[in-house]
Parts: C-alpha cells; sequence; structure tokens
C-alpha cells in the first residue's frame, strides 16, 4: 500500500492566493518599468537637445523606476524580513517558561514519531492513557532540545515512573505490562460529566458496567432531528493517569450513545434517568454562555 501525504488544502489555496497576487504585483512592475525608460529617454533627448522643462522628466522617470523596484523586490524583503523576526521569536522562550536544565536528545519529530523518547539511559514509549489532570506542582525533569516544552514527572499510585509529555503519559519499556495492568484492573474508578473544554462534574454513583453500556452501545441509530446537547463521561483512575471518555447526546426526556452525527439506543431507562439528573444538574452549574444579539 503506498502512503499518499496528507495535504493541507487551504495552505495550498493561501500559497496560490500569494503567487497571483505577487505575478499580478510584477505585472505592474514591468509596465513602471517601461514608463520609467520612457521618460528616461524623453529626459535624455531634450536634455542633450538643450530643451527645457527637462527636470520633470527627470523626476517622472525616477518615480516610477522606485515603484518598479519596490513592487519586485519588496515582497521579497518583507517575506525575508518577516521570516527572520519569526525566527527570532519561535528561539525565545514563552514568558513563564522554566527550564529544568536537562534536554533528551530526541527532537518532538522524533518522539511523535517513534512514540518513544530516552532519558537517564532508559527508553520511555507512550502509553494508551491520556494524562489531563495538571497540577501547578509539577516537577519538570527534561526539555525537549527543539521545543520550548518539557517533560514532567507524574505522581501516580502505580509503584512505577511515569512521566508526561505534551498530553501524553509515558513509561519505562519493560514495565509497560505492569503498568497497564494495574491501570485496567483497579477495584473502582472515578466517573465525570462535562462539556469538551468545560468544567467537569463528578457522577458518584455510576459503575463501570454502566460505562460499558454507554460505550458498547449499537443497534438502530437515530438521527440528530430533535434539541439536543452533547457531553462526555470518563472514565479515571483515582490518580488521573487513567483516562478514557465516551460522549453521548442528551435530548428533553431521552440520553443516547453518540457515535457521530448517529445516536444509540442504551435500552437501561435506570441509566438514562441518572444521566439525566447529572446533564441537567451540570447546566445549572455551569450554563452555556448565551450569544449577545446584535446591535
Amino acid at each position: 500500500m503506498t502512503f499518499v501525504p496528507a495535504v493541507n488544502m487551504g495552505a495550498v489555496f493561501f500559497l496560490g492566493f500569494v503567487a497571483t497576487i505577487y505575478g499580478i504585483m510584477l505585472i505592474i512592475s514591468g509596465f513602471f518599468f517601461i514608463l520609467s525608460m520612457i521618460f528616461m529617454g524623453i529626459w535624455l533627448y531634450r536634455k542633450n537637445k538643450g530643451l527645457d522643462k527637462t527636470k520633470r522628466f527627470k523626476v517622472l522617470f525616477i518615480v516610477f523606476l522606485v515603484l518598479s523596484l519596490l513592487l519586485s523586490v519588496g515582497p521579497i524583503l518583507f517575506v525575508v524580513i518577516g521570516g527572520a523576526i519569526i525566527s527570532i521569536g519561535m528561539s525565545m522562550p514563552p514568558p513563564d517558561y522554566v527550564n529544568p536544565g536537562v534536554s533528551i536528545v530526541d527532537t518532538a519529530h522524533d518522539i511523535g514519531s517513534n512514540n518513544c523518547f530516552h532519558f537517564e539511559d532508559e527508553t520511555y514509549v507512550r502509553m494508551s492513557f491520556d494524562y489531563y489532570r495538571y497540577t501547578e506542582d509539577e516537577v519538570p525533569v527534561a526539555k525537549v532540545p527543539d521545543q520550548f516544552k518539557n517533560i514532567y514527572e507524574v505522581e501516580n499510585d502505580s509503584g512505577h515512573r511515569i512521566l508526561r509529555y505534551n498530553g501524553y503519559c509515558y513509561c519505562k519499556e519493560d514495565e509497560i505490562d505492569a503498568v497497564t495492568d494495574y491501570y485496567e484492573n483497579l477495584p473502582e474508578y472515578e466517573y465525570y460529566i462535562f462539556r469538551y473544554g468545560e468544567e467537569r462534574l463528578k457522577i458518584d454513583d455510576f459503575s463501570d458496567e454502566e460505562y460499558y453500556t454507554i460505550v458498547n452501545a449499537n443497534g438502530v441509530s437515530v438521527g440528530n432531528s430533535f434539541e439536543h446537547s452533547y457531553f462526555y463521561i470518563s472514565r479515571e483512575s483515582p490518580d488521573g493517569v487513567y483516562n478514557f471518555h465516551d460522549d453521548i447526546t442528551v435530548a428533553p426526556t431521552r440520553v443516547y450513545a453518540c457515535g457521530g452525527s448517529y445516536n444509540y439506543q442504551l435500552h437501561n431507562d435506570e441509566l438514562e434517568r441518572k444521566l439525566l439528573k447529572y446533564a441537567r444538574e451540570y447546566e445549572r452549574l455551569y450554563p452555556e454562555e448565551e450569544e449577545e444579539p446584535e446591535t
């Protein structure tokens, strides 16, 4: 199977637009250059013949020549100077950046391609758990060399060392099975309901069985031809390392497991009532901001 890299069509259209504008500017630049040469010829002719009013043609020659140069060279200088400014800005750390004084050898590209990095003579591999519960007292232990991003120590209950980088957890390669087994077989998990990017509300009386009822819902799907809103139900370990979520569609009187633009019935009235209760409580605590009417 041949791999075809994805193309950012927005970038392609933007580059095409810039190239078109620059082409138009070059055409105008050429027109101004021709005018400047015409006025230069008139100026030199009148000057050699000793005629009067030569100064105005000299001025017009200089003006159109300068305009031609600006239109042809100006955009190039703008790109070069702008690129230099951006490069300098990218080489400056953010004001709140804390350098741990230690750098790993792996670049951000290496980590993204290999899903691992090397630190203190150990290979740390990426776990399948997203890590969202950041705290202000997290300790940076190393810097990624080509970014102002750090690798952090993650406090956890597994008994193994876990590090965080760019929203993912990493553990030692020879401990991945033990760490995974620990988090996938906890006696209990914590459950939360929330909207994307907003506050979370803990669900106190929720079970693994109820969560998997949502995850495994299937059958005849229902479209979104009714009033509805979306929520996430997350399943987390008490230390916040293990973190998975699934989304639900909440209608005024029903709750569905969300599958994109389709919804699947839960076939569990008690579970639906519980989810409706927490969704309504969430909306009371964290109502959606209404758009201000245009004046």
